[in-house]
C-alpha cells in the first residue's frame, strides 16, 4: 500500500462485500443529497486564506496535494474558522469539502456557494452523523439521494488510529475523494 498508514474509500452496498475481503471494515455512512439551489444571499466576496493545518487536525490526513488541485473549481473561507470548495458536475453543482469550526460558519460558507448557482441542481456528499450538517441541508431543502458506506483499512502494520473530528466536517469532499 506505498506506506499509506490508513487507506479509505467509499463504497455502494455492492462493494461492500468485496471490499471488506481485501480487509476493509465500515466505519459510516456518506449521503449524497440533493436539491434545487434556492436563493441565498452570501456576505460578498469571501476570502480564501487556505486551511490545510486546520484541514489536517479535522479530516485526520495531509490532503493539501487534493484541495491544491480542487482549489481553481471554487473556493472561499472564512478566516480562521473554516472553508469550502465549489466544482462543476456532469449533473449539478457540488458543493464540498467543507470544513468548519461550527454551524454559523458553514452556514455561511453554504450560502457563498447557493448563491452562485440560484435555480440549478446542485449537490452535497455529507456525513449524516453530523446532525448539525443534515440540519443545515434540510433547512436549505436538501434531501437525501444516495448512500454509501465508508470503509477504512489499514495500510501499515501497527499504524495509530487515525485522529479526526467529523463534528466538523459538514461537507465532504465527494465520493470519488473522500
Amino acid at each position: 500500500m506505498r506506506g499509506m498508514e490508513w487507506i479509505k474509500l467509499d463504497a455502494t452496498a455492492m462493494g461492500v462485500p468485496l471490499y471488506r475481503q481485501l480487509g476493509f471494515e465500515p466505519e459510516c455512512a456518506v449521503e449524497r443529497w440533493g436539491a434545487i439551489a434556492g436563493q441565498a444571499r452570501g456576505k460578498g466576496e469571501l476570502v480564501w486564506g487556505g486551511l490545510p493545518a486546520f484541514d489536517r487536525q479535522v479530516f485526520g490526513a495531509d490532503r493539501s496535494e487534493l484541495l491544491a488541485a480542487l482549489a481553481p473549481l471554487g473556493k472561499a473561507a472564512v478566516a480562521d474558522k473554516g472553508y469550502a470548495m465549489a466544482r462543476p458536475g456532469a449533473q449539478a453543482a457540488y458543493f464540498g469539502p467543507c470544513v468548519s469550526q461550527g454551524t454559523e460558519c458553514a452556514a455561511e460558507l453554504l450560502a457563498w456557494f447557493l448563491s452562485g448557482h440560484a435555480g440549478a441542481p446542485v449537490y452535497w456528499d455529507l456525513l449524516p452523523h453530523n446532525t448539525e450538517a443534515v440540519r443545515l441541508a434540510r433547512a436549505h431543502g436538501f434531501m437525501p439521494v444516495r448512500r454509501l458506506v465508508r470503509m477504512i483499512r489499514r495500510g501499515v502494520a501497527g499504524a495509530a488510529p487515525l485522529a479526526h473530528d467529523d463534528s466538523r466536517v459538514f461537507a465532504i469532499a465527494g465520493f470519488e475523494y473522500g
